[in-house]
Formats: C-alpha cells, structure tokens, sequence
C-alpha cells in the first residue's frame, strides 16, 4: 500500500497497482508508514486487514479473521478490498467494517488502527509455495498454523438472504428439478490455470448425457454464446450478478472448476467439488477442504506455479499446456463418480495409473 499527495495536499491511501499508474503521472507516492501486525494480542485492539486481489484470495483469509476473532473476541477486525468482493464480508460476524479500495480514504483513516495486516503480493511472492495457502496467510499474520483448527484453513461465507431468495428463483425458471445439477466455473480470471474451452465443453455435454443439469458459470466475455444447450444452462454475471451466482453454488450438487472462486466458494457453502489442477499443485490451495476432489494435470514442467495473466510458455494457446494430460472424458468420470458418492481414493489410484 502506497501514500499520494493529492492537488489538495491530503495523503491517500491507494493500493500498488494505483501508485504504479500514478507515478507514471507524475503523483508523488510513498510507502505507507504503519505497525504491522505478526501475532500481537488484540484484546481491545483494532486491526485493518488488507488484500486487493480476486475473490479466491479473499476467501483464504476468511478462515483466518475467523480464527482471529476466536481467539480474541474483544478485538475490531476492519477489511479493505475490492469493492466488487464486498460481498462476501457483507454477512461475516466477525468483520466490522468494509472498505473499498476504489474509494478515497486517508492515511488518517488507516492510523484509526492498531495495526495492519497486508497480504498485497504475498502468493505472487512465493514462486514455488512450501505448503498451502492458508498455512501462508497465518505465517504472516505471526501464528503457527500447527496451532489452528481445521475449520479454520477453509474459507467461511454465507449468502445475503435476498441473494439466496434469487438464486432459488433462478433454477425455478431454468426448470432444473429432480436432476443432479453440476455448475461449472467456465475461466479462472489466470489463462493459464483455466481448463481449454473445448475439452470442457465436451465434459459439461457428457454430464448432460448423463443425466445432469449443467449450469456455466462466469463473465459475460468469457462465456462463449455457443455454450449452452439441452440440460446446459449459460449463466453469466450478465444474467445474474455475482451474489447470486455465489449462493446458487451452495444448492447444486457439484461444483466443477479450475483453481478459481467458485472452487474455493464451494468449500465454504459444503458444496463437493471436482477442482482441476495443472501450474499449481492441488496440495498448495485444497489440501484443507473435506469435500473437495482434485484432478491434477501432468508433465514435465507441471507445476509450474506461474501466477497472473501470463500466457503458458510450453503451450500454443494460453491455457497450460500441461492440460492435454487431463482428458475430459476422465473429468466427466470423476464428476459422476462423486455424485454417486464414490471413492476419491480410489479415483486417485487409477488416474495415477493411466497417467504413469
């Protein structure tokens, strides 16, 4: 987080993506001054927590404020993010408050805290992650993730009654009833982690083949118009915005994705999904989630853990080219396995084989 000299002299708060734009405008912008927090006690402290990434990551400290909270119940919890993620902290107990890092606020603003907890960049930072995420976000924040339950590496969110009430009113009109019903996430906002589009449609008409209701979720750019047919709904942010999108996650069957929102969302609304991995490893993002089947693409340069919006090096199209290792027809497979409640050990096994 950075500090900008406005024409009317105030000092703002703006995130580094910000500083970075406006430095190249000539702003003047500094570090901003501020007592970090690593552990300390918060009994009738207020602590800021700051992320400026997608919703996945702001899941992951879910867990944590949670944990927090727990473990000092007199302390305020504040949370600064993007203001389009707002709704995952707008039913959450344990935060006070929510800013948007869109709007103006002050240094002032920030020095109303005791401390600050920042994770801007803290994943970009670990190329080659030792463990998992959520053991990542409490090593900052100064706790052994030795110390912390289970139920506190998994992401905690709950929808807005109105959100709920809508997205019950959208499968009514989809007419989807009395059918297993599958919501796939389309894109993970990094090209590179997201599943080729054709394979993928290919196992959204298998499930349909087979019975199920598929339901295509993402951004209204990323969903091709063709996507969709007899049992294959397209539901983009367009047709219904994003709150809505997230409470329909929790009343499916199965949620199948790459390492993206909708994955982690899954984990917290106990929703079983079939997440696919191929530049990340599936240890270093799911290994906490109970319900959660992982499908993980091989070759030679898997994992390769490039974040962002880089295209694949080793692959002529940006999807990674480490997906040509993971068939559709075995994600369909697995999909239907788990729906029938069949075993992930024993699906382990057998992709391990095929893949040897």
């Amino acid at each position: 987080m950075q500090v900008a000299v406005g024409n009317d002299g105030k000092r703002w708060v703006v995130p580094d993506q910000t500083a970075e734009l406006l430095r190249r405008r000539g702003v003047q912008t500094s570090p901003l001054e501020y007592t970090p927090y690593r552990g300390q006690s918060l009994d009738g402290k207020r602590l800021l927590v700051a992320r400026y990434g997608g919703g996945g990551d702001l899941l992951f400290i879910t867990g944590l404020v949670r944990e927090l909270k727990r473990r000092w119940p007199g302390a305020r919890i504040d949370v600064i993010c993007d203001r389009k993620w707002h709704f995952i902290w707008s039913t959450n107990r344990d935060v006070q408050r929510y800013m948007a890092y869109r709007r103006r606020f002050t240094v002032e603003e920030i020095e109303e805290h005791d401390y600050l907890l920042i994770f801007e960049g803290l994943i970009e930072a670990d190329p080659a992650p030792r463990g998992n995420v959520y053991d990542l976000f409490y090593e900052r924040a100064g706790i052994d993730p030795a110390t912390v339950p289970p139920e506190n590496k998994r992401p905690h969110w709950t929808p807005a009654p109105g959100d709920a009430k809508k997205a019950r009113r959208l499968l009514r009109e989809l007419g989807v009833k009395d059918r297993p019903t599958v919501a796939v996430q389309w894109r993970s906002n990094s090209p590179i982690r997201t599943y080729p589009s054709r394979p993928l449609w290919q196992v959204c008409r298998e499930l349909a083949d087979a019975g199920c209701e598929v339901l295509i979720l993402g951004r209204d750019r990323e969903v091709p118009r063709w996507a969709r047919g007899e049992s294959i709904h397209r539901l983009a942010e367009n047709d219904a915005r994003i709150e809505v999108l997230a409470a329909l996650v929790g009343m499916v069957d199965l949620l199948v994705g790459p390492d993206s929102f909708f994955t982690h969302l899954a984990a917290a609304v106990e929703t079983p999904s079939v997440a696919l991995y191929g530049p990340f490893t599936a240890e270093s993002r799911v290994k906490y989630y109970p319900r959660c089947t992982t499908l993980e693409a091989k070759a030679e340069c898997a994992p390769c853990f490039i974040h962002g919006h880089q295209p694949c090096p080793n692959a002529a199209v940006s999807s990674g080219a480490c997906w040509a290792s993971l068939p559709p027809g075995l994600i369909a497979e697995t999909c239907l396995e788990v729906l029938n409640g069949g075993s992930e050990r024993e699906r382990r096994e057998e992709h391990a084989q095929a893949t040897a």
